[in-house]
C-alpha cells in the first residue's frame, strides 16, 4: 500500500467502485475460440444432438498420441499438486522464472527446493547433477518472459535428468500460441523418454480461464502412478464443443508486435523474448511502476504485476493480448501516464 492509498492487495473494482468496466490483461484472452465454445452450448440446449466422446480421447486426436498417455484434471493447477504429491519427499529444482504453483506444489508435499536460472542450465546442463534432484520443473513457454524451448534443449534435459535419476514437469500452458506449431515431438519423447510429464491447459487457448481443464501428456507408467492418487472425473468430460483445427493464433502473433512496438516507443524494456500470448516489460523505477498501474485501474485496465516471480522486481510486468481496440487503449493511455 502507498501513501495515496492505493492497495494493490484489492481486486481493481473493489479499488475504484465507479468502474462500469474492466478490461483484464493480466489474464489469457482468445475472443476467436469462445465462440465455438457458446455455439456448442447453444446447440445443447435447443435438443441438438451430440456425441459424447472420452476427453482423453478427444485430447490425442489433438496431440497426436495415445489416450493412455494422457491424463485430464480439472485444471492444470491439480496436475502440477498431483505430480509432487506423487513424487514423494524429496528435492526438487526450480529452473527460474517457473509459475509460483510448483513452489507452493513441493512445499505442500515436504519436498526441498532449490532454485536455479533456466539459463545457466542452458549453457551448462551438467550444473543439475550438483543438486540431486528428484524432481526438476520448468516452464516452457517461460512464464512470465515468454521463450519457448526448443526440441533440443528439451532432450538435453530429460537425457541428463535420467542420468541422475530425476523426473522432469514441462509447463506447457501457453505453448500452443508458439508461433509456428509446437516445437515437441511428443512421440519421440514418448518413444524414448520414460522421466517426464508435460502439463497443459485448456484455460488458454481456448478463450480464458472459466475453461477449468487441465492435461498431462507422459508414458503410461507415469499415468499410471498419478491415477493411483486421483479421481478422474472430468475425464468423462465431451469436448466437442472444442474444435482445436479452428484456433488460428496469427491475431495473436500480430499484436503482440503491436503492443511490442508500441511499448518498446514509450522507452519500456521488453523483459526476455515473447513468444506466447503475453509480454512483460520494465518500468523505469518503482515508482513510475506504481504510478502506471494505479492510473491504468482508476481506467479500468488491469495488468499483471509479476514483481513475486523469481528474479523480478517491482516495476515488472505482464501483459496479456487482447483484441486490437483493446490494446490500442492500452498503449494509448499507458502513453498518457507515462509522458506526465
Amino acid at each position: 500500500m502507498t501513501g495515496t492509498g492505493y492497495d494493490e492487495r484489492k481486486p481493481a473494482g473493489e479499488r475504484n467502485s465507479n468502474l462500469s468496466k474492466v478490461i483484464d490483461f493480466s489474464r489469457s484472452y482468445n475472443p476467436l475460440i469462445i465462440s465455438e465454445v457458446e455455439k456448442e452450448r447453444i446447440s445443447n440446449e435447443t435438443g441438438e444432438v451430440r456425441k459424447h466422446e472420452n476427453a482423453a480421447y478427444n485430447i490425442s486426436n489433438w496431440v497426436g498420441v495415445r489416450p493412455s498417455n494422457i491424463m485430464v484434471l480439472s485444471s492444470l493447477t491439480e496436475i502440477i499438486h498431483l505430480f509432487y504429491r506423487s513424487m514423494g519427499k524429496g528435492r526438487a529444482i526450480l529452473l527460474e522464472p517457473v509459475f509460483p504453483e510448483h513452489h507452493r506444489a513441493a512445499l505442500i508435499s515436504g519436498m526441498k527446493q532449490t532454485s536455479i536460472n533456466l539459463g545457466a542450465i542452458n549453457q551448462d546442463i551438467t550444473l543439475l547433477k550438483n543438486f540431486h534432484p528428484d524432481v526438476i520443473s520448468l516452464n516452457s513457454p517461460v512464464n512470465p518472459t515468454g521463450e519457448t524451448l526448443n526440441m533440443n534443449q528439451i532432450e538435453s534435459i530429460l537425457e541428463e535428468a535420467e542420468r541422475i535419476g530425476a523426473f522432469v514437469f514441462i509447463d506447457e500452458a501457453f505453448v500452443e500460441f508458439y508461433e509456428g506449431g509446437i516445437p515437441i515431438d511428443y512421440q519421440k519423447l514418448l518413444s524414448e523418454h520414460n522421466n517426464f510429464l508435460c502439463g497443459r491447459t485448456l484455460s488458454k487457448i481456448h478463450g480464458g480461464s472459466g475453461l477449468r481443464l487441465g492435461y498431462a501428456i507422459a508414458p503410461n507408467s507415469i499415468i499410471k502412478q498419478l491415477d493411483s492418487f486421483s479421481v478422474r472425473n472430468s475425464q468423462e468430460l465431451s469436448l466437442n464443443g472444442l474444435d482445436h483445427s479452428k484456433v488460428d493464433l496469427k491475431w495473436v502473433h500480430e499484436e503482440r508486435e503491436y503492443i511490442k512496438e508500441g511499448l518498446e516507443s514509450m522507452g519500456l524494456e521488453i523483459i526476455g523474448n515473447p513468444t506466447a500470448n503475453f509480454i512483460s516489460f520494465r518500468t523505469g523505477s518503482n515508482d513510475e511502476g506504481q504510478i502506471l498501474q494505479m492510473e491504468l485501474e482508476r481506467n479500468g485496465i488491469i495488468i499483471r504485476d509479476i514483481s513475486n516471480f523469481y528474479g523480478f522486481v517491482s516495476g515488472d510486468f505482464r501483459i496479456c493480448i487482447r483484441n486490437h481496440n483493446e490494446n490500442e487503449l492500452l498503449l494509448k493511455k499507458m502513453h498518457q501516464i507515462l509522458k506526465k
